[in-house]
């Protein structure tokens, strides 16, 4: 490990931005890789009716936010602060206005845009959002029970090596969660700079060959990009608790670390939680009657990838609520709950209110 280290701090030399120019950086890049995937998602952000939007706040529904989100994401790159809170404000009111924006690039890349902007404090903030989107990422697939028999084949064919799964099912939760490691000392920031980049431009590179889920594609090259100016030496005086810096900095890393347990006690979303291809999430299809069997498909749901380039946020609250608006007489939805070990899968069954 000494050895690699100092192989790498040759490679990079004395580079180490200051602190101002890091945290501007992470700004700009974070800034433009929302713009990019607001870009590829445009018909996410308007006031549909097909596919509809379910709100939280109803009057929010029929708002057309895109141009608004993408104004505000290029000004926070001249006005950091300003443009920052101003997009923050509208990305929220967006996502009220329809949960299906509840996606995790744009949680992430606005959350490390609205903390970048408010150096130092917040640069340490954005540093402990990574370090627990990554360990979580890990740590959801390590703990699933359909990681091994659906994501890992997923990912392992979309590579072109199908008959890898098994060394996928445990590389990619193993380097998630060394990333992590990583990020926890300074004296390895420089061989994280490295780790990272090959992870998140991978996982562009094998979704690229399959074309899916473009949405997600700015969001990794941001994060492979802004990871050496977030985790930059120059901005870590006591190198053993880099990032622990105040009492808000405790807190907030506090708060990232335990909100992804809820996942496991059906109180927080999987994908804020950073549950990402770990195939553990509930899913649903619709029970079709005897009379109707060409009704009986999860495509209503599923076909959000077509339509927005996103997929369906795999929450029970939002499969019922589009089961409601779509469902006909004597239809049932089934739901089939968490899949991981540390729960036994549960399978409901929602009836169609109308007669």
């Amino acid at each position: 490990m000494n050895a690699l280290l100092q192989q790498l701090k040759r490679i990079s030399g004395r580079w180490s931005p200051s602190p101002r120019v890091a945290s501007h950086a992470v700004v700009v890049v974070t800034a433009a890789g929302l713009a990019a995937s607001y870009l590829l998602t445009w018909d996410l952000w308007r006031g549909r009716i097909d596919p509809p939007n379910l709100p939280a706040v109803g009057a929010l529904s029929s708002l057309d936010f895109g141009a608004a989100l993408v104004a505000a994401a290029v000004a926070a790159m001249v006005f950091p602060r300003a443009g920052s809170v101003i997009h923050s404000a509208i990305l929220l009111l967006a996502m009220l206005g329809d949960q299906i924006r509840l996606q995790p690039e744009f949680v992430s890349l606005g959350l490390l845009l609205a903390a970048a902007a408010w150096p130092p404090t917040g640069m340490a903030i954005a540093r402990w959002h990574l370090i627990t989107l990554w360990g979580w990422a890990g740590l959801h697939k390590i703990l699933s029970i359909g990681w091994p028999e659906a994501g890992a084949p997923f990912i392992a064919s979309a590579a072109g090596r199908p008959e890898l799964r098994s060394v996928v099912a445990v590389a990619v939760p193993l380097a998630e969660v060394g990333l992590a490691a990583l990020a926890l000392r300074a004296r390895t920031w420089r061989i994280l700079w490295v780790a990272a980049a090959l992870f998140h431009v991978g996982v562009v590179v094998v979704l690229a060959r399959i074309g899916w889920n473009s949405a997600i594609w700015p969001w990794n090259v941001a994060l492979a990009a802004v990871t050496p100016f977030l985790f930059n030496p120059a901005s870590a005086p006591n190198q053993d608790r880099p990032a622990l810096r105040s009492r808000s900095v405790v807190v907030a890393a506090v708060l990232f670390a335990l909100y992804p347990v809820g996942f496991y006690f059906g109180m927080s979303d999987a994908y804020p939680s950073h549950n990402l291809y770990s195939a553990n999430t509930a899913q649903a299809v619709i029970v079709c009657r005897p009379e109707a069997p060409n009704r009986c498909t999860p495509a209503a749901w599923y076909g959000t990838v077509a339509s927005l380039n996103v997929p369906f946020p795999p929450e029970r609250r939002l499969y019922v609520a589009w089961f409601e608006r779509i469902c006909e007489p004597g239809e049932r939805l089934r739901i089939d709950g968490i899949w991981t070990r540390l729960n036994d899968r549960q399978v409901e069954f929602v009836e169609c209110a109308r007669r």
